[in-house]
Parts: C-alpha cells; structure tokens; sequence
C-alpha cells in the first residue's frame, strides 16, 4: 500500500478554498487595520454561542480565528 504523495506547497491549497476577507468583515475591522492576536486567541478559546467583545463565536469564526493564528 503506497500512500499518495502531500503536496509540498500544501498551505496554498487550503488558502484556494477560503473566502479571502471574511474572518475582517466579519469582527468589523476596518481593512489595512491588524487584527489583535489577543482577540483571536480569545475567540479560539471561548466556548461557542459566548460573546467575546460583541462577537458571538460560532463554529467557522473560531475555524477562521484559529487558520488566522496558525499562519501569521
């Protein structure tokens, strides 16, 4: 059994399927503005349907909020 070859470039590919933008409009960040890595790491920990300053977390923002912690 040979397993299929990743492939080498294999952030590219999961940045094909994202909606580019969404994770800004979505917490109302102006854009050129950074997104607070505390703000992120706060989302990511707080259980979901909680507020966390003014934004309801659900499943896709942590998702997003979590994508956006990995790769910065």
């Amino acid at each position: 059994m040979y397993r299929k070859q990743q492939p080498k470039k294999w952030i590219q590919h999961a940045r094909a399927h994202m909606k580019k933008g969404a994770l800004r409009r979505e917490l109302r960040i102006k854009k050129g503005e950074t997104i607070p890595v505390s703000l992120l790491k706060e989302i990511v920990e707080a259980p979901l349907g909680t507020k966390v300053q003014g934004h309801t977390v659900t499943a896709k923002l942590k998702q997003r909020a979590n994508f956006a912690l990995n790769v910065r």
